[in-house]
C-alpha cells in the first residue's frame, strides 16, 4: 500500500507529518504506521476476509454483466432482470454488512505468530 498522504509510492518516512486538521490523513498515517509496526515485529497479514468481500463483489459484477448481455429482449426478461436486481442488492448488502460488523475500525488482520 502506497503512501496515501503525499502521492509516492514508497512506505511512508519515519516521522511523517500529517495535517492535523484532515481526518483522513491523520487515520491514513496511523494506519500506514500500524501496519509496518506489525510486519516489523513478523505478524503476517491475514487477507481471507478482504478476499471473500472481494469475491462476493466479483459476484455481484457477474450478476450485473449477465443482467446486462441477456439475449432476450426487455418485456420477456422482466422476470430475469429482477432476480438480477435481487442478487445484485444481496451481494452488495452482504459485503456492506461484513464491512460494518466485523471491520469497522480494523486496520491489520494477522495470522497467529509461528
Amino acid at each position: 500500500m502506497g503512501n496515501l498522504i503525499n502521492g509516492s509510492s514508497g512506505p511512508p518516512a519515519e516521522g511523517q507529518k500529517a495535517n492535523v486538521f484532515d481526518p483522513s490523513a491523520i487515520k491514513a498515517v496511523l494506519d500506514l504506521a500500524t501496519v509496518q509496526a506489525m510486519r516489523k515485529e513478523k505478524y503476517e497479514e491475514d487477507h481471507t476476509h478482504s478476499n471473500l468481500k472481494l469475491f462476493l463483489g466479483f459476484l455481484a459484477c457477474l450478476v450485473g454483466v449477465s443482467a446486462y448481455i441477456y439475449p432476450v429482449p426487455f418485456p420477456e426478461n422482466r422476470q430475469f432482470l429482477k432476480w438480477c436486481v435481487i442478487l445484485y442488492f444481496a451481494f452488495s448488502s452482504l459485503i456492506q454488512a461484513i464491512t460494518f460488523v466485523f471491520y469497522r475500525d480494523v486496520v491489520f488482520v494477522s495470522t497467529p505468530k509461528k
